[in-house]
C-alpha cells in the first residue's frame, strides 16, 4: 500500500473521545496515473476562538464536513504561483446561528496578498436581508462591490424572492439574476423560477425547477425546464430512491426528449453501514449499444465512532479492466481535535513524554513506539521529515535546523502529537 505523507500538522494528542469534537484539517491527493503515485495538492487548517463550542457537521450524503471555523488556512502546495495560499477569517453573532463576515485573502508564493475578497452579511431580525461582496486587488490596486444580494420572505418567513445583483470593477450594473420560490401546503419548495436581466428593470424566464414529495415529506424527483420560444420546455430530471430510514439509496438522472420522452442516462447509487451512514457511492453511465449501466466511479468513505475520516475515488479503466485512483481528488483525509479510533482514553497511562528537549541530535521516548511512523513539522507548516521510528526507540535530528517542531507519531489506537525544540 502507497505511503501517504501528510502536509498538516495534526496538533491532537490523548484527548477523549467526550470532548467537543472540531474538524482540525483536511488534506487532498490527486493521483498521477504516469508515475502511480499520489500527489498533495491542497491542504486546510481551521482554527476556533474559545467561545466556538459547535462541533464539526457531519454531512455524509456528500461526503463532506462542515465546520463554522472562526479562521483557516487554504494551502495549494503545488501550483502556479498566481495563487499559493489563502487565509479565511469568519466573524459570527455571539452564539454563532448567523454569519456576519467571511474574509479571504489569497496570497502568492512569496506571501504576499494580492487579491481579498469579502462577504458582510445583513440580516432583519433572523432573517438574512443582503449580502454584499467586496473585492479588494492590491496589484493593482482596486477596490469595488462585486455583488449585492436581496432577499425578501413570505408571511410564513420562508424566501420568496432573491436578487443577485452584478457589478463590473468599476462598480457599475453589469447584469442581474432572480428567483421566486413557491411552497406546497407543508411549506416545502413547490418551484423555482430563475429570470436574467440586463437591465435590473425587465427580468426574463430562464429556469424553472419543480419538486415533488412522497408522503413522508421526502424529495421524490425534480423536473428542470428552460424557457425556450416563449413557453417552458422540460430538458432533464432526477429521481430519489430512500431505504426503511429515510436515507438515499439511489438517485436517477433523467433524460427528456423534445417529445417528452423520459430515460435514465445515469445514476448513483448508495450503499451504507447500518442503514445511515454512507459507505460507498457507485456512479453508472447507460450504455444504450449493451443495453446496461456501466459503473465507471466509486467514492468511498472512511467513518470511525460517526466521524468522517477519509474520502477516496477510483475510476473504471476499461482497456485493462481494473479500478484505478481518481485521478482529481483520489484522496480527502480528515482530521479532529480528537483521536476517533478508540472510546476512552487514561491520560495518566497515554501521555507521550519526549526527552531531551531542547534536543541536540536523537529524540527518545517514554513509550515503546518501534516502527510507527511518524512526521516532522516545521513552525510556518513546512513538513520537513518523516519515516519510521527506529530500532532504538528514537527520531534523529541532526539534519533539522534550529527552530520549534512539531512531531506527530501514529501509533495503535492514537495519534501523538509533541512540540519540541531543536537547539
Amino acid at each position: 500500500m502507497k505511503q501517504i505523507i501528510l502536509y498538516l500538522v495534526i496538533c491532537t494528542a490523548c484527548f477523549s473521545i467526550k470532548a467537543q469534537t472540531k474538524l482540525h484539517s483536511t488534506s487532498s491527493f490527486d493521483y498521477v496515473d504516469s508515475t502511480a503515485t499520489y500527489v498533495l495538492v491542497d491542504s486546510q487548517r481551521f482554527f476556533y476562538s474559545p467561545s466556538n463550542t459547535l462541533a464539526s457537521v457531519q454531512a455524509h450524503n456528500d461526503r463532506h464536513v462542515f465546520s463554522q471555523e472562526d479562521s483557516a488556512w487554504y494551502i495549494k502546495p503545488f501550483i502556479s504561483p498566481n495563487f499559493k495560499q489563502a487565509r479565511i477569517f469568519k466573524s459570527y453573532t455571539p452564539n454563532y446561528s448567523a454569519l456576519l463576515e467571511y474574509r479571504d485573502t489569497v496570497l502568492d508564493s512569496n506571501g504576499i496578498p494580492f487579491f481579498s475578497n469579502t462577504n458582510v452579511y445583513y440580516y432583519t431580525g433572523a432573517l438574512l436581508d443582503s449580502i454584499y461582496r467586496n473585492i479588494t486587488m492590491y496589484s493593482p490596486s482596486n477596490a469595488y462591490t462585486s455583488m449585492k444580494q436581496y432577499y425578501s420572505y413570505n408571511a410564513s418567513n420562508k424566501m420568496d424572492t432573491s436578487w443577485n445583483i452584478y457589478l463590473n470593477s468599476s462598480g457599475n450594473f453589469a447584469s442581474s439574476n432572480r428567483q421566486t420560490y413557491l411552497y406546497n401546503v407543508s411549506n416545502l419548495d413547490s418551484i423555482v423560477y430563475d429570470y436574467e436581466s440586463t437591465d435590473s428593470i425587465t427580468y426574463t424566464p430562464d429556469q424553472r425547477t419543480q419538486y415533488y414529495y412522497s408522503a413522508n415529506g421526502l424529495i421524490d424527483s425534480m423536473i428542470i425546464s428552460m424557457f425556450v420560444s416563449n413557453s417552458w420546455v422540460r430538458v432533464a430530471g432526477r429521481q430519489y430512491v430512500y431505504n426503511a430510514s429515510n436515507e438515499r439509496v439511489l438517485m436517477n438522472y433523467i433524460g427528456i426528449s423534445p417529445t417528452n420522452v423520459y430515460s435514465i442516462t445515469s445514476k448513483d447509487e448508495y450503499l451504507r453501514m447500518n442503514g445511515t451512514k454512507l459507505d460507498t457511492i457507485y456512479s453508472s453511465l447507460w450504455n444504450s449499444g449493451f443495453n446496461k449501466f456501466d459503473t465507471t466511479i466509486k467514492f468511498g468513505c472512511v467513518i470511525n465512532n460517526g466521524l468522517l475520516e477519509r474520502n477516496y475515488g477510483y475510476t473504471y479503466h476499461v482497456p485493462t479492466s481494473t479500478w484505478k485512483p481518481y485521478a482529481s481528488g483520489a484522496i480527502i483525509n480528515y482530521y479532529y481535535n480528537i483521536t476517533t479510533g478508540f472510546t476512552h482514553t487514561n491520560e495518566s497511562e497515554t501521555k507521550l513524554i519526549l526527552y531531551p528537549n531542547p534536543v541536540s541530535n536523537v529524540l527518545h521516548f517514554n513509550q515503546t513506539l518501534i516502527g510507527k511512523r511518524f512526521t516532522i513539522i516545521a513552525s510556518d507548516g513546512r513538513m520537513v521529515q518523516n519515516g519510521f521510528i527506529e530500532s532504538k526507540n528514537t527520531i534523529s535530528t541532526s539534519n533539522l535546523t534550529k527552530g520549534i517542531y512539531h512531531v506527530i507519531i501514529d501509533g495503535d489506537k492514537e495519534t501523538y502529537s509533541q512540540t519540541f525544540y531543536k537547539n
